[in-house]
């Protein structure tokens, strides 16, 4: 079972999964779960693989329901006993499930290989478009961080280049701010690269 990482923090959970089963395989793993007809409508192979790696990591955390549901913002919502908040991403390599108790979550996986200078400027400003090129891979985490504060903010229509705003990069954090409504919310995302597959993940609390 190729379960990558569990990483515990306080009230919180972050499981990730190396796809690297064929659908056969992860469907053998998955003989005892009722899929329901979520499953049947997939006719592609990479996203039956993303969909069978996400249950099992649900199946491995407790839960009997494996179902997944979205609320009005469109943001996900499993049944857990333990924990409340839920957060689902997954690249060609990865899997993840981002879990907290309390508080919102934003989890975003995406692999340093996606070329994203056409549309750099779409989801950055010019103060950004600056600063991500002093690091490596430095669009592709930008990206992936804005991704994890638009899933955690759960307000649907933002606009990544002026309402996210990234403000300092350290070794392995992220401080960005997010507008809404004249007011400012200040998020620490923390962010790691396994197999050039970039993590970012966050709770909607500054202190983690």
């Amino acid at each position: 079972m190729p379960l990558l990482k569990e990483i515990e923090f306080k009230d919180g959970l972050l499981v990730l999964w190396e796809i690297k089963e064929d659908v056969d395989s992860l469907l053998e793993e998955c003989s005892e779960i009722d899929f329901g007809e979520g499953f049947q409508k997939l006719k592609n192979s990479k996203r039956q693989k993303e969909w069978l790696a996400v249950r099992l990591i649900l199946k491995h955390i407790g839960c009997q329901d494996i179902s997944v549901n979205y609320n009005q913002n469109n943001q996900p919502t499993i049944k857990h006993s333990k924990y409340q908040h839920v957060s689902i991403s997954h690249s060609n390599k990865l899997a993840g499930v981002l879990l907290h108790k309390n508080h919102a979550v934003g989890l975003d996986i995406e692999s340093t290989d996606r070329d994203f200078r056409k549309v750099a400027h779409k989801f950055m400003n010019d103060e950004e478009l600056e600063l991500a090129s002093k690091y490596e891979n430095g669009l592709a985490l930008f990206w992936c961080v804005k991704e994890a504060v638009y899933k955690a903010a759960g307000i649907p229509g933002v606009h990544f280049s002026t309402q996210i705003q990234i403000k300092k990069v350290d070794q392995s954090n992220v401080f960005a701010d997010f507008y809404s409504e004249e007011k400012v919310k200040e998020y620490k995302i923390i962010f790691f690269n396994y197999d050039d597959q970039l993590i970012a993940y966050l709770v909607d609390s500054f202190n983690l």
